[in-house]
């Protein structure tokens, strides 16, 4: 007798991008094998999400209509809001400015029911219009990029390229990430970490991978239009990450460790200044400015301490 095809919802967490989610949705809407119920938690500050959903609900986009919560700012809580109201097998995550390929969920499923895949508890895709370079030996030296898919010491992690067949991972994008829902702790996502700075995808996803496998498969391919609505640029967002990285290394999962921090954190703004002087690029040095200033921000939070 063949095994029961296993159910899932989707969760896409959304703030005043009415326009990405459509899109999204349109994707989510045709593919081959879509998930069972999706659940739009909207932290937006007009109508415009509800207007949409009540549409689509309409227009009967989905097989079951679309579920839609309401929350306040902050993706953490959105996305635990989102998974206490999940009863499914499988539970996805997704930004809302991504598109989706057809297969992206029969992809996802695939592993989740493979009976040779034992002790999976979550699976990625591969974002296909993003490339990035590979390590630099200076860049591994300083604890600032590492193998594929894994997290250093210092907190950093290795991106994930484009791997030609399944890889195990370490950490998995908030934007492509989805899990065995029975393997989730309650709230597993840490809502102080996006009130005050950013990354509790990767704090989260890091954690549940010492208990269990994170597979990325190539199968599985999207694109993720990166909204600049309520997203920060690439300055602010350095100095974010040093902070959110810090609160990671603090409490010392698997192999992170505060030394490593700190020698990654002083070589990035000694790596950052020197390129920018022998360049002469003032946006190099203004990232060195952004690592200071996010330095001085992890600092105070040794002193006062970390949330908990």
């Amino acid at each position: 007798m063949d095994p029961v095809p296993l159910t899932d919802d989707l969760i896409l967490c959304t703030r005043n991008r009415p326009d990405d989610l459509r899109r999204c949705l349109a994707s989510v809407a045709a593919q081959r094998r879509p998930p069972s119920r999706v659940l739009v938690v909207d932290g937006s500050d007009g109508g415009e999400t509800r207007s949409l959903v009540e549409r689509i609900n309409r227009e009967a986009w989905l097989r079951e209509p679309v579920t839609l919560l309401r929350t306040g700012p902050g993706v953490g809580a959105a996305r635990n809001l989102g998974l206490r109201h999940a009863s499914r097998d499988v539970v996805h995550f997704l930004d809302d400015d991504v598109v989706l390929e057809p297969g992206y969920f029969e992809a996802i499923m695939g592993v989740f029911e493979d009976p040779g895949r034992d002790g999976v508890a979550g699976v990625g895709g591969v974002i296909t219009d993003l490339s990035y370079p590979p390590p630099t030996t200076i860049e591994r030296w300083l604890m600032l990029a590492g193998d594929e898919g894994t997290v250093l010491p210092s907190g950093r992690i290795g991106l994930i390229r484009r791997p030609g067949r399944p890889i195990d991972v370490e950490w998995l994008p908030g934007c492509s990430m989805s899990f065995a829902r029975s393997l989730l702790p309650p709230d597993p996502f840490d809502a102080r970490l996006t009130r005050t700075i950013e990354a509790e995808d990767v704090e989260m996803t890091y954690r549940l991978s010492r208990s269990g496998r994170l597979v990325v498969v190539p199968e599985a391919r999207l694109e993720h239009h990166e909204s600049p609505i309520d997203r920060h640029d690439g300055l602010t967002r350095t100095r974010l990450e040093l902070p959110a990285r810090y609160v990671r290394v603090r409490r010392r999962v698997g192999r992170l460790r505060p030394a490593a921090f700190w020698w990654s954190a002083f070589g990035q703004l000694g790596y950052f200044a020197a390129l920018g002087v022998v360049r002469r690029s003032r946006f190099l040095l203004r990232m060195a400015g952004a690592t200071a200033l996010g330095i001085l921000d992890a600092l105070r939070l040794r002193f006062v301490g970390p949330p908990r």
